[in-house]
């Protein structure tokens, strides 16, 4: 963190693993063990982040808001998706053979298989929860 204001060089990543067992996929948000990267069995996706700013925080929190009964209310499952699709930057990750790199783009990201997707905003999730964010976001 640079200070008290957001730069375009607050930026953290996360991880997720995933493979294929038969038809099942497999998703594992942060790491796995050490047996596991050394079976080659699982596929990492690493995505990069921007740090939300206030303002990012309050276009986030109300493209997310609406009024019942005269209160606001959050609808935190579309909170989630909008903190993923408005923080991510890029993205490493390979196509299915794991040879070419596949460039990042919001289109990209929504032809991820919800399980993925799943993952890496649960990623999100715990970061910005590590580092304080999430509940300033929430409140904002």
């Amino acid at each position: 963190m640079s200070g008290i204001f957001v730069s375009d060089k607050d930026t953290f990543t996360v991880s997720v693993y995933y493979s294929l067992d038969g038809a099942k996929l497999l998703v594992r948000p942060g790491s796995i063990s050490e047996t596991e990267k050394q079976s080659g069995k699982f596929k990492q996706v690493t995505l990069t982040c921007k740090m939300p700013s206030w303002f990012d925080a309050q276009l986030l929190v109300r493209s997310c808001t609406q009024v019942s009964n005269g209160r606001p209310v959050v609808n935190f499952s579309e909170l989630h998706g909008q903190l993923l699709r408005g923080l991510a930057t890029g993205w490493d990750m390979k196509d299915e053979d794991g040879t070419t790199d596949l460039p990042y783009s919001l289109e990209q990201l929504g032809k991820l298989r919800p399980q993925i997707a799943r993952g890496l905003v649960d990623a999100v999730l715990q970061k910005l929860i590590e580092d304080g964010v999430y509940e300033s976001i929430v409140v904002s």
